[in-house]
């Protein structure tokens, strides 16, 4: 159910004008398919995205690709984030991202001593401090 939804979403969130070219084109390099969540930074907007780790075992390290994409006219730098809690923790580039780039992050829950429903709050400085991104990490810890 979860592949169909996904497929779903790809055909549905890409445009193609007359001639079929994608429209997402301009905006963004083609790369390789992306399986992970899209942070999209805009101008004085706190961009607010959900990470779900899913299901997991007391114990266990989950890690989510997380993509950063600049929607601003300037480049961008993620400098820090705060994380809630301890168990969450993502590893930000250290380099600028050039307007209508990206950059990739690694977000990691650590479920050791966790149990039952967990939302962590992941809030994230850059270098334009009216951009921000808010990641609300949940996980199931059984």
């Amino acid at each position: 159910m979860a592949v169909a939804t996904v497929a779903a979403y790809i055909l549905l969130s890409h445009r193609h004008d007359a001639a079929g070219n994608d429209d997402n084109s301009r905006n963004i390099a083609p790369t390789a398919v992306f399986y992970g969540v899209t942070v999209e930074l805009r101008q004085d907007v706190r961009s607010c995205d959900t990470v779900a780790m899913g299901a997991m075992h007391e114990g266990e390290r989950v890690v989510r690709k997380i993509r950063f994409v600049n929607r601003t006219a300037e480049p961008l730098t993620l400098l820090d984030y705060r994380s809630s809690c301890g168990c969450t923790t993502i590893n930000l580039p250290r380099h600028a991202i050039a307007p209508d780039a990206h950059a990739d992050a690694d977000c990691m829950f650590d479920s050791r001593g966790e149990y039952g429903a967990q939302l962590n709050v992941v809030e994230i400085a850059t270098s334009d401090n009216a951009t921000k991104a808010v990641l609300l990490v949940e996980a199931e810890v059984e």
